[in-house]
């Protein structure tokens, strides 16, 4: 076999492993080790339980928002950068409610291991969080998920969570008044699971 042969045998044979490396590494790309699926929206209600979507995970100093159009979660600030605040408490996201063809957030807290965000929990209402921040009104709900693999705190209901918590609702509480500036939110009103349902099915049935 003459030289000119074995040359185009050699770069032929380079030419397909650049093609295969390239054909894996796209691969790869698509579906990473360890790299979350894409966001499911789950279903509000079902199985006799609702459901959330976790937005911002527990720990992260970035805070998350949720694109329905393009199906993405990304940061809500990139021009912000981190949060110039402790890291979130809990895991933070919605209650998906569809209405008109759009989707409307409710936000809740769910207390548990750290979840990716675009992650769908089943979770248990704990309790509802009214209070003022900046001047605006915000109502947040609390959960835990429903899955004990999941859970961080063993609790079955408000007033046993604020007995056996009490540090955690205390530290809970002191970062939200702050993470936007001392003073800046006040009026914080605490309301137990049964009120947390009548307000989430309220404000569902709207």
């Amino acid at each position: 076999m003459n030289k000119a042969v074995v040359r185009i045998i050699n770069q032929c044979c380079v030419a397909s492993l650049l093609g295969w490396l390239v054909l894996t590494s796209c691969r790869n790309e698509q579906n990473l080790p360890g790299e979350p699926p894409p966001p499911q929206l789950p279903e509000l209600f079902a199985d006799g339980h609702y459901n959330a979507m976790v937005e911002t995970p527990v720990g992260s100093n970035y805070e998350f928002t949720y694109d329905p159009a393009s199906n993405v979660i990304d940061t809500l600030r990139p021009e912000a950068g981190p949060t110039d605040y402790l890291p979130f408490p809990a895991n933070f996201g919605f209650f998906p409610l569809l209405k008109n063809d759009s989707l409307v957030k409710i936000p809740v807290w769910i207390l548990g291991i750290k979840q990716p965000g675009g992650t769908a929990v089943a979770v248990k209402l704990l309790g509802l969080i009214d209070y003022t921040d900046r001047g605006n009104l915000q109502r947040q709900w609390l959960a835990i998920p429903r899955n004990p693999e999941l859970q961080t705190i063993a609790t079955s209901s408000f007033r046993d969570f604020i007995i056996r918590y009490d540090p955690v609702k205390f530290m809970f509480e002191y970062w939200l008044k702050n993470r936007h500036g001392i003073g800046s939110v006040s009026q914080i009103i605490w309301h137990d699971e049964e009120q947390a349902l009548h307000y989430l099915e309220e404000s569902v049935n709207k």
